[in-house]
């Protein structure tokens, strides 16, 4: 017997350690294997119940989409008949219901309006009152100054009922009123007096220099006491409808002393 060799290798058998392959019997024997799947009521049934996870993501995205868009569409459709309700409310509402509801949803195109035809009529007014005639160019003039004002006023006086400078409704109204004489007054008195000049083809610095502090102390007189009522009391909606009353009297002054 040959010596085994000290390599891990597994040395080859012996005759005598060979023996023959084991045979198993079985019930199938003498004929073919069977093919799993085939007469076996494996799978009999085709699956209805199960499948792939791409397919069972994509309908959940799906579904999330669906429900994004259903809630969307509610939304929308609760915002319109919000809408809705609310321009049958306003057409059996009150004038003033009205006029607020309307200056909510077209504040500028309403404004301007507002104020060209309030101007024009004290431009009117003072000229009858001075025995004078309107023109075209005075009636452009006006009408322009109408424009500048809501331009200017509007977007400051929506800014300025947003700040709160004290917490006494009229502590808050006196801060406020003085506030606004110290800067967009001012502005708009510099402002007034340099487009009036230009339209009667003067030069602005000029004009300034020498109607500026007197035109300010007047209309001071007349424009403090008014925002004392108007940032205190007055809601925001009716804030340029009151300034636009008082302007009534205000142009028809400038149209007479002009």
């Amino acid at each position: 017997m040959p010596p085994r060799p000290k390599s891990p290798i597994k040395p080859p058998r012996t005759p005598a350690e060979v023996k023959s392959p084991r045979r198993t019997p079985r019930k199938s024997a003498g004929s073919a294997p069977v093919r799993l799947g085939h007469d076996d009521d494996w799978a009999s049934a085709p699956g209805t119940n199960w499948v792939s996870d791409s397919v069972h993501t994509s309908k959940q995205t799906e579904d999330d989409k669906y429900e994004e868009r259903k809630s969307f569409v509610e939304a929308y459709n609760k915002k319109i008949d919000a809408e809705v309700t609310q321009v049958v409310d306003v057409t059996s509402a009150s004038p003033m219901d009205k006029y607020k509801a309307m200056m909510q949803a077209h504040p500028y195109p309403a404004s301007i309006v507002q104020s060209i035809l309030i101007t024009l009529l004290g431009y009117l007014l003072g000229e009858m009152i001075k025995g004078g005639n309107p023109t075209q160019m005075g009636v452009a003039k006006w009408a322009g100054w109408g424009i500048i004002t809501v331009v200017i006023s509007l977007p400051f006086l929506t800014w300025l009922s947003g700040i709160t400078f004290a917490t006494s409704k009229t502590a808050n109204g006196v801060c406020k009123s003085l506030f606004n004489q110290a800067t967009i007054a001012q502005f708009l008195n510099a402002l007034f007096i340099s487009y009036m000049a230009l339209w009667e083809e003067k030069d602005p610095m000029v004009e300034l220099e020498a109607k500026y502090v007197g035109f300010a102390l007047t209309a001071m007189t007349v424009w403090l006491p008014s925002d004392l009522i108007n940032l205190t009391w007055v809601p925001i909606e009716g804030q340029l409808l009151w300034n636009g009353a008082v302007s009534l009297g205000w142009t028809a002054y400038l149209a007479l002393m002009s």
